[in-house]
């Protein structure tokens, strides 16, 4: 794109164009970095040599409170009105299985009045007082769902993620599925996800051969890049890092959830849960393989790994088992929410949330055969009037 091309460009692609280079440069490779920036000092120029009166200024990136002032959004000025400004809203960057993310759609308001928007603020920590990267973005994530930004939370959340497994993924990498061979993966077939080794991958089908770990002659070849959920590699190593890929997961249930994306809330609970099996069943393991160790050999007492720190918390799987039978009782799935709601009393016989949960499944049940029922007659009068009516 040169120039003079940005002359006959409309000034919603132009501004479309900037907010999504805006919202993509934290996501572009290194070779890619400095032609972004061109482009959008070069969008900026034309947007702002757009003269408008009022607050704001095309190309500002704003939030948006929405009209029943429960939720906001962030995006772009995109034009400006007397009293009112059009803005095009930032997407949900949906998480990749390999730990990239693909922008979903955007979309776009005109008219909204001022009183709607101000001028989007960044949230600055000091990163000194957090452990990891993953950590400060998970901060900052937990400060926008607070002020009810959930698709900036969901962005950061996936951030955090994304950290987390960049010691298997090499997300910058034109060749990003060729690190994971030989890490340990999540393999999805339906809604359940089965632990894996990965043994071969190919960057061109952007597939993966795996060998399942619960069945050492179970094999898969070509699976799919979106089957493949990565996990960290210092799941085992590091004591904070399982409990902290289930409290993402579990954030963005809740992000998503709040977004009425319930089907997806759905999978980042079942993830949350997969991850803490994972977690347990695994430091057992060690534990035993090291307990033989130390009968075999007592000249192993350095050498050995210390597990007994490595572990999720019983609260994990409460919350991720009933925030997911909530979304399952959102979609009308009363049976698979009745089951959810089961297990956490299974961990917590007492827990009152759970008790309430089943009584309202119960009354949602019942009321839906009601209306099913009335809804059967109305269609039987309906049809009986119709062949009548023939006679």
């Amino acid at each position: 794109m040169a120039c003079g091309d940005l002359v006959c460009m409309s000034r919603g692609g132009a501004v479309r164009l900037l907010c999504v280079l805006n919202i993509r440069r934290g996501y572009s490779s290194a070779s890619t970095e400095g032609t972004t920036k061109y482009l959008q000092r070069l969008l900026l120029s034309f947007c702002s040599s757009i003269t408008m009166e009022g607050p704001f200024e095309i190309g500002d990136h704003v939030q948006v409170v929405s009209e029943d002032r429960k939720s906001h959004k962030r995006g772009t000025v995109s034009w400006v009105d007397e009293s009112s400004v059009d803005v095009v809203y930032e997407g949900r960057n949906q998480l990749w299985s390999n730990g990239k993310t693909r922008l979903m759609e955007q979309t776009e308001e005109a008219g909204l009045s001022y009183e709607r928007v101000t001028l989007a603020s960044n949230i600055s920590l000091d990163e000194s007082k957090f452990d990891s990267p993953a950590e400060v973005s998970k901060a900052i994530a937990t400060e926008h769902f607070l002020s009810r930004d959930y698709v900036a939370a969901y962005n950061e959340y996936c951030k955090a993620l994304r950290t987390l497994v960049a010691g298997a993924v090499d997300t910058n990498s034109e060749h990003p599925m060729e690190k994971l061979v030989g890490s340990t993966v999540f393999v999805r077939d339906d809604e359940r996800y089965s632990v894996a080794t990965v043994a071969m991958a190919d960057d061109k089908a952007y597939t993966v051969d795996v060998m399942f770990d619960s069945d050492e002659d179970r094999e898969e070849e070509g699976v799919p890049a979106h089957r493949i959920v990565a996990i960290s590699p210092d799941t085992l190593v590091d004591p904070t890092v399982g409990q902290l890929q289930c409290n993402l997961y579990l954030n963005l249930a809740r992000c998503s959830a709040k977004l009425n994306d319930n089907a997806e809330a759905v999978v980042f609970c079942t993830l949350a849960a997969a991850v803490a099996n994972y977690v347990n069943q695994e430091t057992k393991r060690m534990r035993k393989s090291l307990k033989r160790e130390d009968e075999d050999d007592a000249t192993t007492e350095g050498m050995k790994v210390d597990v007994s720190s490595i572990t999720v918390s019983k609260e994990t799987w409460i919350k991720a088992f009933y925030l997911r039978a909530k979304c399952h009782l959102n979609m009308r799935h009363f049976k698979q929410a009745r089951l959810d709601a089961n297990k956490v009393l299974k961990l917590d016989d007492s827990n009152k949330d759970a008790l309430k949960l089943l009584a309202s499944i119960d009354g949602l049940k019942e009321r839906a055969l009601r209306k099913d029922k009335k809804l059967v007659k109305e269609v039987c009068k309906m049809v009986d009037g119709a062949m009548n009516s023939k006679k």
